[in-house]
């Protein structure tokens, strides 16, 4: 099998670009180390609990870049036709559904076992399923299919603004965000895919800005390094607390994000390297379904296997199961050709 091939079959694809899918790697990364921690295990010796959130405001800026990408892209070459958004409503589906029906499956078998799981019943699932419930991990998938509905009429409402005026469009996208995170701050109630939103906008907002922007050499790669000071053992060493995490600093972390991306994509040759480091591009095609179903593995391993085999056997446990379900669950139906 050519490994490369296999878990990169996009990759010479008109308009890939390579350096998203080692971000989307190191986003996944950042969740298994958060989770390990969580769970009393410590990679490295070091803290890190509650990074994980770093690591899924980074998937949220990437998706919404990716998908709202390709729509300014069919608009531009007036092939947005009813088909065009068609094909993308089943891609989409394609791409969540089965691989979360899986996860939700393996979650409710957990507890069958009988052991602690975010899925206890078969309503549960199906109340998971509809997006009326959202428990542990879950929490992503409502925001992003969320998005997924609203941001074409997003881009649609602002393509003739765009077109003209694409300074303005920029402005009043972001603005919106600014005020939608502000209304939250303010604790006035809104559903937790609008609360969140503002993360994913910061996507949008790259798709639109393209290379419009002229920004310092060496600006990405030190906001990186300061992504990598919230790591909580960093951040009490350096700062001696750890308050990066909560609410308030969204709306910072997808500007961030956005900005890091930016400049991987267009300026800074370093940070293009790193995500188009191979290790971390295959770790980033395999991301969704270590998303998903790395937190069972974990409560299987913490449950069969003695203290010393656990770091290990989640490890390798999740990099082996995701490689199953990536091939014969997700590669299928992504390589699908829909005709309409």
């Amino acid at each position: 099998m050519n490994l490369r091939r296999h878990l990169l079959p996009h990759e010479s694809g008109r308009g890939h670009q390579p350096e998203l899918d080692g971000f989307r790697g190191f986003a996944v990364l950042t969740v298994l180390l958060a989770h390990s921690s969580h769970a009393g295990l410590q990679p490295f010796g070091l803290d890190f609990d509650h990074f994980g959130s770093v690591g899924v405001y980074l998937f949220f800026v990437l998706s919404a870049y990716l998908i709202n990408r390709q729509m300014l892209d069919a608009l531009e070459r007036r092939s947005a036709h009813p088909r065009f958004w068609l094909r993308y409503a089943l891609r989409r589906l394609l791409r969540i559904y089965p691989m979360y029906l899986l996860a939700l499956l393996a979650c409710l078998g957990l507890h069958r076992g009988g052991l602690e799981s975010l899925i206890p019943s078969w309503s549960d699932l199906a109340n998971h399923l509809s997006l009326r419930d959202a428990r542990g991990v879950f929490w992503t998938l409502p925001v992003e299919i969320t998005y997924y509905l609203l941001s074409p009429v997003v881009v649609v409402l602002l393509w003739p603004i765009y077109r003209s005026r694409p300074w303005l469009a920029i402005s009043v996208l972001f603005t919106a965000m600014v005020s939608l995170w502000y209304l939250r701050f303010q604790h006035h109630p809104l559903p937790i895919a609008l609360r969140f939103a503002p993360v994913l906008g910061f996507g949008t907002l790259l798709a639109l800005l393209k290379r419009r922007l002229r920004l310092p050499g060496g600006l990405g790669l030190a906001l990186f390094a300061l992504i990598l000071t919230t790591i909580p053992s960093v951040s009490r060493l350096l700062y001696g607390t750890y308050p990066f995490y909560g609410y308030p600093y969204t709306l910072a972390y997808g500007l961030v994000w956005m900005l890091i991306l930016y400049q991987a994509l267009y300026h800074e040759v370093a940070l293009s390297a790193l995500g188009r480091w191979l290790p971390l591009r295959y770790l980033g095609a395999l991301s969704f379904s270590i998303y998903l179903l790395h937190l069972p593995v974990l409560a299987l391993c913490q449950h069969f296997l003695d203290s010393a085999w656990v770091v290990p056997g989640f490890w390798v446990g999740t990099l082996a199961l995701s490689f199953a379900t990536y091939t014969f669950v997700e590669r299928p139906f992504g390589l699908l050709k829909i005709r309409l």
